[in-house]
């Protein structure tokens, strides 16, 4: 998996983000893409759009359960997982720039699997000056923690000539010490699983 060092955490803990590497195996996301494309898919939700998505099915709540402890460790913070979201993106998409709700606490997005090298990155405030922004790019399997409820972030048009695709994992976890504790699981007795 992925390293855990106490540099890891205090820079997380001043930047409310850290982008991991190899969060995931290019195996464990072929999997999970595979595995979520037997479910069938909804379209519309509250980012309004058409694209794609499946909300806590058993493929990508299995990897929200898996990463639940690495993901505590790298954040110095015990967490409760909530719920996991899985969003195959087209050309046109736009991630409006937003703060996630409560349940979304922490939340780590992995790029699982891309048609091709779109570079389509997250942007986030650069905190060292607010006046610019800071873009993540990822490889499939590359992840990237957020504080997602004081951190907005945004993607702008998923920009492409062809029929470009790309999918991303959404975790999502709360503090188990803190106000949002009561949503683990998001109010379920246990993931979806």
């Amino acid at each position: 998996m992925f390293l855990i060092s106490p540099t890891a955490e205090f820079y997380f803990n001043r930047y409310h983000y850290l982008e991991i590497g190899e969060m995931l195996t290019l195996e464990q996301c072929e999997e999970l893409v595979v595995g979520i494309e037997k479910y069938p898919s909804k379209s519309r939700d509250r980012q309004q759009l058409n694209s794609p998505h499946w909300y806590a099915k058993p493929p990508s709540e299995k990897v929200l359960d898996l990463l639940t402890e690495p993901i505590s460790k790298l954040v110095g913070n015990e967490l409760f997982p909530t719920y996991s979201y899985v969003r195959k993106y087209l050309p046109g998409d736009v991630l409006t720039r937003h703060f996630d709700l409560p349940p979304c606490e922490f939340g780590v997005s992995i790029l699982l699997a891309e048609s091709r090298e779109n570079n389509w990155p997250l942007i986030i405030p650069a905190y060292e000056d607010s006046h610019s922004t800071r873009k993540i790019f990822q490889k499939p399997g590359d992840g990237v923690i957020i504080k997602g409820c004081d951190v907005p972030h945004w993607r702008d048009e998923f920009v492409s000539e062809s029929d470009d695709w790309q999918y991303q994992g959404l975790f999502h976890y709360v503090s188990a010490s803190g106000p949002n504790a009561h949503l683990k699981y998001e109010g379920k007795d246990k993931l979806n699983y």
